[in-house]
C-alpha cells in the first residue's frame, strides 16, 4: 500500500484554472482545500473506499475461514454464542 501525506504537484492550463476558480467563487478557501473536495467527490462517484474496504473484508472472511478449517477457530450455534456473549441474535 502506497501511503501519501504531503504532495507537491505543479498544476498548469485548465486545472490551474478550475483550482483558482473554485477558490474566487468561494467553493473552497484554498486550493489544497478545493483538491481535498475534488478527492471526496471522485470517492463518491466511484466509491474507491468501499471498494477497498470490500477487499479488505474479503480477506478478513478468507482468514476467518482458514482458521476454522485448521481448528484455530470454530462456530457457534446461535444458543452457544447468546450464552457466551449475552447478545441475542
Amino acid at each position: 500500500m502506497i501511503e501519501l501525506g504531503y504532495v507537491n504537484v505543479d498544476f498548469q492550463g485548465a486545472t490551474e484554472k478550475i483550482l483558482r476558480e473554485a477558490v474566487r467563487l468561494g467553493y473552497a478557501k484554498t486550493k489544497a482545500e478545493a483538491l481535498r473536495l475534488a478527492l471526496i467527490t471522485l470517492n463518491d462517484r466511484y466509491c474507491l473506499l468501499e471498494s477497498a474496504e470490500d477487499a479488505e473484508d474479503a480477506q478478513d472472511v478468507e482468514r476467518v475461514y482458514s482458521e476454522i478449517a485448521s481448528g484455530k477457530q470454530k462456530w457457534l450455534s446461535e444458543k452457544e454464542f447468546a450464552r457466551r456473549t449475552g447478545v441475542k441474535l
